[in-house]
């Protein structure tokens, strides 16, 4: 047997493999690791463009509202149909019953949809009285009536012009008189005797900070939000539920969300009951007899039924019914109140509401809505919701030939015009700058004053 001898090169060969094969391992692992990185990317690129995708749609949502609730408020602009029966706001409008709220609106590759809710028609937090909050407090379900009427009252204090409390019980007075007797002894100067003695005399007119242990805002209510300052007031007496303990992917506060249903099928009425469902911090003149919901209406005549709440949602349930039963179709306004007189059409609700007078107006026309607004795009979701503000501007036609920016010629126009319709019409000068029926320019505007994104 003949061996050969290990040789130098044969040596090198096989250190040649060795390190052929650890540079190939190398470059695998570093293009699996360029390849994830790439996914990665695409994967992140993906998911924000889906998602901005889905935002432009639900933004495209806002955008029909608004068109929705402008074409509607043209028809206010209508000499004819006025001439008919005055402008009002009910559920026949168009804004309120438009395809999309029933079934998504494709766009491209993605859906949205829309809803419009009139903020007229729940009660106003800062128009109410204390009584229509002690209502309400009643009908969410607070059992003691003076426990009630004490909430009602910091509710009240919280957003009243003044730092002294308005509204003390029996209960609250004798406390009072007791600290009295308990510090009188120890009054030294005569200004505190006097300032003693003038308290007792006012028991009614203690101060917020002394009475709550806090300082209250005394302005109106701005947000909802707001009322969880004051105490007694829980999250899920604001809301229905408490948010901290309740977590819900679905940004709207609606029960029954499961993955099975569409996110678009709910009914803004349907969500679990609080006063954030009851009442609202916009500015509104007044709740809108033709949009009302059931709650709020049933907390208005409560005090007609002496906080009675059977009897208060049987009346609720009959204005209710009067509207539904009465058609409900588009362009049919046989079941729509325009004016005071017609609230005698339903049995009792005339009464209910000459005995609300005075604690909270009523009206038929809004002029502030909230608007919520989905879109989806792939599997992406994007919601919005938005507060506007819809108002009808009027200005002289004349006007739009003049720089804006040139005030003085401005007046002069304005002045000018006024003296005309003056010396045609026989009107005063106030008259005269109200009159709107020659040389004016209609536009209606819908301006946003709450927007929220998730």
């Amino acid at each position: 047997m003949v061996t050969i001898p290990r040789t130098k090169h044969r040596r090198q060969r096989g250190f040649i493999l060795v390190l052929t094969l650890g540079m190939l391992l190398m470059l695998s692992m570093m293009a699996v690791r360029l390849i994830t990185d790439v996914s990665r990317e695409l994967h992140i690129a993906r998911s924000q463009r889906d998602s901005q995708a889905a935002f432009n749609l639900a933004r495209a949502g806002i955008g029909r509202a608004v068109n929705d609730l402008q074409n509607d408020m043209l028809l206010h602009t209508d000499k004819e149909l006025l001439q008919e029966h005055p402008a009002t706001d009910s559920l026949n409008d168009f804004w309120a019953d438009h395809p999309s709220k029933d079934e998504p609106e494709q766009l491209n590759d993605g859906v949205f949809w829309y809803i419009t809710v009139d903020e007229e028609s729940k009660l106003s937090i800062n128009l109410c009285s204390p009584e229509i909050i002690k209502a309400a407090l009643l009908y969410l379900g607070m059992e003691d009536e003076m426990d009630a009427e004490r909430l009602a009252g910091a509710i009240y204090d919280w957003r009243d012009d003044n730092g002294v409390v308005q509204f003390l019980s029996e209960e609250s007075k004798e406390s009072i008189m007791d600290e009295y007797e308990e510090i009188r002894d120890y009054v030294e100067t005569e200004e505190e005797q006097e300032a003693l003695e003038d308290n007792k005399q006012r028991a009614d007119q203690i101060s917020e900070v002394r009475y709550y242990g806090y300082r209250n805002r005394n302005e109106n209510i701005l947000f909802m939000d707001e009322l969880l300052e004051v105490n007694g007031v829980t999250p899920e007496l604001l809301y229905g539920y408490d948010p901290e303990k309740e977590y819900r992917e679905n940004p709207f506060p609606l029960p029954d969300d499961d993955e099975e249903s569409a996110p678009w099928r709910f009914d803004i009425d349907e969500r679990q009951l609080g006063l954030a469902q009851l009442f609202t911090a916009s500015p509104v003149a007044c709740i809108n007899m033709n949009t009302a919901n059931f709650d709020s209406l049933a907390v208005l005549f409560m005090l007609h039924t002496d906080y009675d709440i059977d009897k208060a949602q049987n009346l609720a349930e009959d204005v209710v019914k009067w509207r539904e039963d009465r058609g409900y179709r588009r362009f049919n306004d046989a079941n729509i109140f325009y004016q005071l007189e017609d609230l005698g059409q339903v049995p009792e609700l005339t009464t209910a509401i000459d005995k609300a007078n005075g604690k909270h107006p009523v009206g038929f026309k809004s002029s502030y809505f909230t608007i919520y607004a989905f879109g989806q795009y792939a599997n992406s979701r994007s919601f919005i919701s938005a507060t506007v503000n819809r108002q009808l501007y009027r200005f002289p036609i004349a006007l739009l030939e003049v720089d804006e920016y040139d005030l003085e010629q401005q007046q002069i126009l304005k002045d000018q015009l006024a003296s005309r319709v003056m010396r045609e019409g026989a009107l005063s000068e106030e008259e005269a700058q109200q009159d709107i029926s020659t040389d004016f320019y209609e536009s209606p505007a819908v301006i946003c004053e709450h927007w929220v994104e998730w």
